[in-house]
């Protein structure tokens, strides 16, 4: 009797986290334009749990900040990324442009960010948490080198692309980028 009271409250708490996945995985496909076989790719309980926390800190920040007029998103894609790289950045209002990569680096997948110096932190932080919901492992975010001796290069752009000095490093969780008061090199 024990044993079957035990299985069957194993059942119920089965039951109502899958429920429970239904409902996430509905959300980001309705949400965020993602298609079923998007969020079959992310549906991973640590990845779709990841999403939902990234979404969830940029709804936080969004709630005090305003994103910024005159930031441009540059994104340098890659044939290893996935479309949902494109349709993330795509979807948060700034202005979008997505170039090539170089050729040797066409290959290997988004896991940086830079940022001009007129670029807020929030701003910073709204497309890498968009990123991580999206699944991408990004393992830096760094001001741009030139910043430093010309703060106008390319004050108001944040990039996305690769960095293979970033390739043993772990990748950033969503508290790394809530809780980072700057990012620097």
């Amino acid at each position: 009797m024990l044993v079957h009271m035990l299985r069957q409250g194993q059942f119920f708490e089965n039951n109502a986290l899958e429920a429970k996945k239904q409902q996430l995985e509905k959300e980001l496909m309705t949400t965020y334009g993602l298609s079923v076989d998007n969020v079959k790719s992310i549906s991973g309980n640590q990845v779709l749990e990841k999403s939902i926390s990234a979404n969830e800190a940029i709804k936080s920040i969004l709630q005090n900040f305003s994103p910024g007029q005159q930031v441009a998103v540059r994104y340098y894609s890659k044939t290893i990324d996935e479309k949902r790289v494109v349709i993330e950045l795509q979807a948060l209002g700034y202005t979008f442009e997505e170039k090539p990569a170089a050729e040797y680096m066409s290959k290997r997948g988004t896991n940086a960010m830079w940022f001009g110096s007129a670029v807020s932190v929030n701003d910073v932080k709204i497309v890498a948490l968009a990123l991580l919901r999206a699944g991408v492992p990004i393992k830096g975010i760094r001001p741009f080198k030139n910043n430093a001796s010309n703060p106008a290069y390319k004050k108001n752009i944040i990039e996305v692309g690769a960095s293979v000095d970033l390739d043993q490093k772990p990748p950033l969780t969503v508290q790394d980028v809530i809780s980072a008061k700057a990012f620097t090199r």
